[in-house]
Order: structure tokens, then sequence, then C-alpha cells
């Protein structure tokens, strides 16, 4: 199998940036819904800036940088059903509880979790200082104002021509929304025109950067995994569709590797690129996921693109770029046919031949709300036509029905395993403490007035 790619010995342990791995998931948001215009950024400047004024320690200062960068994060999984900038007005609990569920699976932000569930309990006169029995983090009060500048502010329109009308809509919600020191920490760095022009002109991306004081963190394989099955979870938790079928390819692909002679580390690679691999259908609507019939041309070029998606999204992190190729190269095919990139033959590394097979076999086999997985006679066939027109390297193929009960069993326990932790997340979600409180917010709409 070597002669497909010369291959570089895995590092163990690996320095990642928070900074990036969270940057990914916001650009993942954006990929979601583009009419956000990167509010999660925004939101981050503004509560940023003001924690700044404050002179927060450091360490609440990156817990608030963390939670106010993701603190949209619920609002994946039920993009289909609200648009996300309406969760602000019809369901701000709800989509904060779940950002709070699906952010306790994240590791190395274990504060920020809080921060986000408690983001649009409003002040209250200081009684939003507790919630339900629940002790409420102050600093969750700072991401709702945040939260609310960003929304009354228009990056479209003429940027001081709009400076005194949200004064005066916050400064009227001071005290019954908004803790009223962080409004006035607010009126003192939003009297700056450098707050305004950042917000208009700057490049966010660049000023977080250089706000941000988040460490890098050293983790082994292992820990990549954990990560990778939570980028998982978030695909998966869109469709039932694609529900589990990420960690099918994860475990096949792990298995596969091992098969073709991989090492240790390198199946572990692959387990993580198979987790990774459809990240970038977050921008491809359940409209066309779970259409039971054939694409249009134009539902196509959508589809088609979620393979750009994964790997514009995954390139944000350094040391992830082997892993991020064998992600986002799935749909290469050898005859140079495949999408986007167009590669052929030995431009097409073990790695990404093993995720391409592995994908495919996990389509085929699993069952889809609209047809039962295909048998063992029904897949070969598949597979044989795609080696017959050269799309697909016949010695994976070759492996893979050697094989085919083991893989096929690997696949099975991988996605009921997947199964039962998505059935366990919207569980908690339902059983939340928040989820059925949405009329004990005060009316927002005056706000957005």
């Amino acid at each position: 199998m070597s002669k497909h790619a010369e291959r570089k010995r895995p590092r163990t342990r690996q320095a990642f940036s928070i900074f990036e791995l969270i940057d990914s998931l916001a650009t993942a948001l954006d990929v979601i819904n583009p009419a956000v215009d990167a509010h999660h950024k925004v939101v981050c400047y503004i509560a940023a800036t003001i924690a700044e004024e404050l002179g927060l320690p450091r360490q609440d200062y990156n817990d608030l940088f963390v939670a106010a960068y993701l603190h949209d994060i619920g609002s994946l999984p039920l993009a289909e059903r609200l648009r996300i900038l309406e969760f602000e007005m019809k369901s701000p609990l709800l989509h904060a509880e779940l950002g709070y569920n699906l952010l306790t699976r994240f590791p190395h932000i274990s504060e920020a979790p809080a921060l986000v569930r408690f983001h649009h309990v409003p002040w209250n006169h200081g009684g939003g200082n507790t919630f339900r029995g629940m002790p409420v983090p102050r600093l969750s009060h700072l991401i709702h104002l945040a939260d609310r500048i960003a929304v009354l502010f228009d990056r479209n329109k003429p940027v001081f021509s709009q400076v005194a009308g949200i004064h005066e809509s916050i400064d009227s919600f001071a005290n019954l929304l908004f803790d009223p020191d962080f409004v006035a920490a607010f009126r003192k760095v939003s009297s700056r025109e450098v707050f305004w022009l950042d917000l208009s002109f700057g490049s966010l991306d660049r000023v977080l950067r250089r706000m941000c004081h988040l460490p890098h963190v050293v983790v082994n394989l292992d820990d990549l995994l954990a990560i990778s099955k939570f980028f998982a979870l978030v695909v998966d938790c869109r469709s039932r569709f694609t529900a589990t079928h990420s960690g099918g390819i994860a475990a096949c692909a792990a298995e596969l590797g091992r098969l073709a002679g991989m090492s240790r580390n390198e199946c572990k690679m692959l387990k993580v690129a198979g987790y990774l691999h459809d990240i970038g259908k977050l921008s491809v609507p359940n409209t066309i996921l779970e259409k039971p019939g054939g694409l249009t041309p134009e539902e196509w070029h959508v589809m088609r693109a979620h393979t750009y998606h994964t790997r514009n999204i995954l390139g944000k992190i350094t040391g992830l770029e082997e892993i991020t190729a064998w992600a986002a190269e799935h749909h290469e095919t050898l005859d140079g046919g495949g999408y986007p990139l167009h590669l052929a033959g030995e431009e097409i590394s073990l790695g990404s031949r093993i995720v391409a097979v592995s994908d495919i076999f996990t389509a085929l086999s699993e069952d889809r709300p609209y047809r039962k997985g295909f048998d063992k006679e029904e897949t070969r066939e598949n597979f044989e036509k795609r080696v017959t027109e050269g799309k697909l390297s016949p010695e994976i193929v070759d492996l893979l029905f050697d094989n085919y009960d083991v893989l096929d069993g690997v696949r099975r326990q991988a996605q009921h395993e997947e199964q039962v932790k998505l059935a366990d997340f919207w569980q908690a979600a339902r059983s939340g403490y928040l989820t059925d409180l949405e009329d004990a917010a005060p009316d927002r709409a005056a706000l957005a007035r």
C-alpha cells in the first residue's frame, strides 16, 4: 500500500490553539447561515472590549471570550426550524440550553458552557443573579448585553448614525434587562470612535486574534479524537438522515487502515478524519440532505460544495493539515472526476482513499428514513461499478469485501453507540432547566424596535 503515498510518522502529541478550534466552530456557524454576518464575532468583540475596560482577571476574560464566540452554537441543531437570529426573539432559552449541552462535551472549556446557558436571562434589578434556583454567572449578563448591542447594530448602515439610537435603547433597559455596571462600561468604550470603526470596517478575525489570550493546549490523539467527536455531534444532531453517519465512517476508516497496514496512530488519525469529514455539510440545507428523490442540478452544486467547506473550516486549525486532507478529499476519485480539486491517481493519499471507501460503504449500508440499507451483494455491485470506472482504489475495495462481515459489524456497533449518545443529548436538552421557561424573559421585541 505504500505506493499510494509516502507517509510521515504521525505525532503522538500536538499543540493546538484553542482560539483556532473555536474559530473553526464559529466558521461552521457562518456556513450554516451566512445572513448572520459574523454575529458571534461581533458579540465576542463587544463583550471582550467591555471586559478589558472592566479589567477582568485573565481566566474570567478567557472564559468570557470562548462563551461569547460560541454563544449561539445551540442554534446549529435547530437552524432548519428557526433561523438563527429569530432565536433571539422566539426561543432564546431553548438554543442557550442546547448550546450548554453541546459545549459541556467540548474539552478544555469547562467554564464557558454555563455562561452560554444563561446568556438570555434578564438582569431584572439584580434578580437575574439566580434563575430557577440556580446561580447565574455574572458574565452571562455581559454576553446578554453584547448580544443585544450586536443585534441593534447594522454593519450595512452608516456607522455613526446608529450610535445614539443604540445608546438610547440600551439605556432604557438598563437594570431591567442589563446589569447597569456593564451598561456603564459599554457607554465608556463606545464613546471611542475606534469601537464602532472596528465593528464596521475592521477585520474582526484579525482584531479578535489580537485580543485573544487563550493558550495552546497539548493533546494526544485520544484527546483529538474526543474533540472530533464533538464536531461530529454538531453535524449529526441536525438531521435524522445524517445522524450516526460520521461515527460509522470513523469506525470503518480506522479498521480499514489497520487492515491496510497503517500504524495504530495513523488509524486514530483516520478515525478523527471520519468524524470530521462532513463538517462542511452544515452548509447544506436539510431540504437537500433529506430529499428522498434525485437532486436538481442546482441542489447538486450546493451538495458538492460541502467538501470545500470542510477544508475551509478545518483549515483554520494549525497542525491538523494531514487529517484535514483525508477528511476533505473523500469525494475525489482516481480518474480525476471527483470534486472539488479534481485530484487523480497518486495525488490522492492512502488516507483519503480509505475515507472515501468508508464513506460510500457506510452510506450504502446504513438504513435511511426513505430506504433500507443495501445488503452485501447490492453493495458489492455498486463498488465493482465504481472500481471498473476507475474511481476507487481496487486494493481498498478488496480489503473491504475480504473482511465484509467484520467491517459491517464494526459499522453497526459504532452507529448504535452514536445513536445512544444522540438520544442522551436530546434527552438532556429536553429535560433541561431552561427549555420550558420561554415566558420567563421579558418581551425583547421592544428592544429590537
